[in-house]
């Protein structure tokens, strides 16, 4: 019964961000078409039966029955559509305009993804305290891939397949993409590069296959969160905390911890924190946590800091983050394309309902940010070339411009068709892996 409540909600949350998003996304389309004179015949929020309607001066507005998303619909899309010599008929447009009204969906997504970022960098953002630490390597886990590849402690990482890194944050992205192949990666060690090859293993986070390689950044086990009713709170461990040591085992970074708990079995440990420059041994009985399937005592490390940037600072920072979420979003599809990375690493649906149902219950603001990823995402996603996407429209009419004249409709009715087709048959491909992931 939890399982399928938690389901319910997931999807309804996942539904009312991403119907927001597309409402975002068909009002960039909208509103390029007002601003050119397309004639618009009705604006819908909302899919399936009409609830209601109402005629504004230049359309209908309507509302449907199912209030998860919407769709403009422009006078003279189709051929046949009667009143071909309206001037305002959307193939009556010149190539440009219907350019411009197909690209506005995109950028209006991108922007919403902007503004968002803008408003939280100004009321504060949690900042990874890893961008500015270089990538050296704090420790190398035993038998890991690599510990058997070769790299050693005080390593600093230099590239991965090809890809330079500059510090902890871009590494560890770099690390959770890569899949199982071997890849090339060079460290500096005492000066001089080396080069190693590593075959990378699968852990799941959010039931999302990652990269991990073995290596540890110089993370002081100090503790950031405590979850409330964990084990970690009923022993009255708090944020600050050290940790020094568990059962008498030292503890120098962070993933140690989790690495001597992971398969406790439910066996009391006592661990040692300082506090205040003091020090305090306490009893705690690790749980099983089903979903990541290891034992925890329900403590977050303290990876990042609290950073408020001022108007106008934040709408600088938030520029930098949509041109790293383009750059990571590009890499990825780039190595989605040579085949660096399966097609399981990819979220559909249920996934992507999963994890905003997640990030929802950690608060609004985290909530937001995940929105903002999304927008991102989707309006990127809409600019792929594919037929059947707004990317593929466009495709179609960057080729007329260029040959100086239209497609025969046969044509494009053909391209339509067979983009349609794989589109479809690429969704349910995803989906259906998508689905194992929780059965």
């Amino acid at each position: 019964m939890t399982l399928l409540i938690n389901f319910i909600l997931s999807a309804i949350v996942f539904l009312i961000v991403l119907g927001i998003l597309i409402v975002i996304h068909e009002l960039g389309h909208y509103t390029a078409g007002r601003v050119l004179n397309f004639s618009i015949e009705s604006f819908s929020i909302g899919f399936g039966p009409k609830i209601a309607e109402f005629k504004g001066k230049h359309n209908l507005w309507q509302l449907r029955w199912l209030l998860f998303g919407g769709f403009v619909k422009f006078k003279g899309e189709l051929p046949e559509d009667e009143g071909k010599d309206e001037p305002g008929y959307f193939l009556n447009k010149k190539r440009w305009e219907r350019f411009l009204v197909m690209v506005m969906g995109v950028a209006f997504n991108v922007i919403f993804a902007y503004f968002i970022f803008s408003f939280i960098c100004l009321i504060g953002i949690e900042e990874s305290i890893l961008k500015n630490k270089p990538p050296v390597v704090g420790a190398v886990l035993p038998d890991s891939p690599s510990h058997k590849a070769g790299i050693q402690r005080g390593d600093i990482l230099l590239s991965f397949d090809g890809r330079k890194v500059k510090n902890w944050e871009e590494a560890r992205e770099e690390i959770s993409s890569l899949m199982q192949k071997d890849y090339k990666i060079q460290v500096l060690r005492n000066g001089k590069i080396m080069e190693f090859t590593i075959s990378p293993v699968m852990v799941e986070v959010l039931k999302q296959p990652s990269g991990e390689i073995g290596v540890i950044p110089s993370f002081p086990p100090i503790v950031g969160g405590v979850q409330k009713d964990s084990p970690a709170d009923k022993a009255q461990i708090k944020p600050g905390d050290q940790i020094v040591a568990i059962n008498g085992k030292e503890i120098n970074y962070w993933d140690e911890i989790s690495l001597l708990l992971k398969d406790n079995d439910k066996k009391e440990v006592i661990i040692r924190i300082k506090r205040d420059n003091s020090f305090f041994d306490l009893k705690v009985t690790p749980q099983l946590d089903k979903e990541q399937n290891r034992y925890m005592i329900g403590i977050q490390v303290k990876d990042s800091e609290f950073q408020r940037y001022t108007f106008p600072k934040n709408f600088i920072k938030a520029g930098e983050m949509v041109v790293d979420q383009t750059l990571m979003t590009k890499r990825i599809l780039e190595k989605l394309v040579k085949r660096k990375i399966p097609l399981k690493a990819l979220s559909a649906p249920p996934s992507i309902a999963y994890i905003t149902y997640k990030v929802a219950r950690t608060g609004l603001y985290n909530l937001l940010f995940f929105m903002g990823i999304i927008s991102f995402q989707l309006g990127f996603f809409n600019l792929l070339p594919i037929p059947g996407l707004d990317g593929g429209q466009i495709l179609v009419l960057l080729i007329e411009a260029i040959i100086r004249r239209d497609l025969p409709e046969m044509v494009k009715e053909w391209i339509l068709r067979i983009g349609f087709a794989f589109l479809l048959l690429f969704f349910f491909l995803i989906l259906f892996i998508d689905i194992f992931k929780y059965v």
